[in-house]
């Protein structure tokens, strides 16, 4: 049984480690952020598109839901409807999701197990019903899969 002074001593240790990876996460958002503001403006100056794609149609599959599986970020294309919030690589463009981002890259950097997110298919590729700051903080670490629920 821990003592109170143990038990205290292993919280401050918690406290710490959060911290420690809260900056970290603050440090990362403000990298990538400012790399989607350069890469929005780079593509308006050549006329490029850089924004991240929407789902506008329901696709034409059976409704189901899959259990968890393992999907490439590479396969994931869009948003169902969050496309002025990222740009085209999940890059976060709103410093309002600054905050969340933050969190979400801290929980997963002292193993807190994040939920799967959720994901409509079309085609080949896929869109994000639920979970575009954890595909971003995935991406942004260089993960190359995401576990994922498939829902259409």
């Amino acid at each position: 049984m821990l003592t109170h002074i143990q038990a205290s001593l292993i919280d401050s240790c918690r406290f710490d480690a959060y911290a420690a990876a809260h900056r970290v996460g603050a440090r990362l958002f403000d990298r990538v952020h400012g790399q989607a503001l350069v890469h929005q403006l780079l593509a308006g100056l050549l006329g490029k598109p850089n924004h991240l794609q929407t789902l506008s149609h329901q696709p034409e599959t059976a409704s189901r839901i899959t259990g968890i599986v393992s999907v490439p970020l590479s396969k994931i294309v869009g948003t169902e409807g969050r496309s002025d919030d990222f740009d085209a690589d999940f890059r976060p463009l709103k410093n309002h999701l600054r905050e969340r981002w933050i969190s979400v890259a801290a929980a997963r950097s002292t193993g807190v197990v994040l939920p799967a997110v959720e994901l409509v298919q079309d085609g080949s590729g896929f869109y994000v019903r639920d979970g575009h700051h954890r595909i971003s903080v995935a991406k942004a670490v260089g993960q190359l899969e995401i576990d994922a629920r498939i829902v259409n």
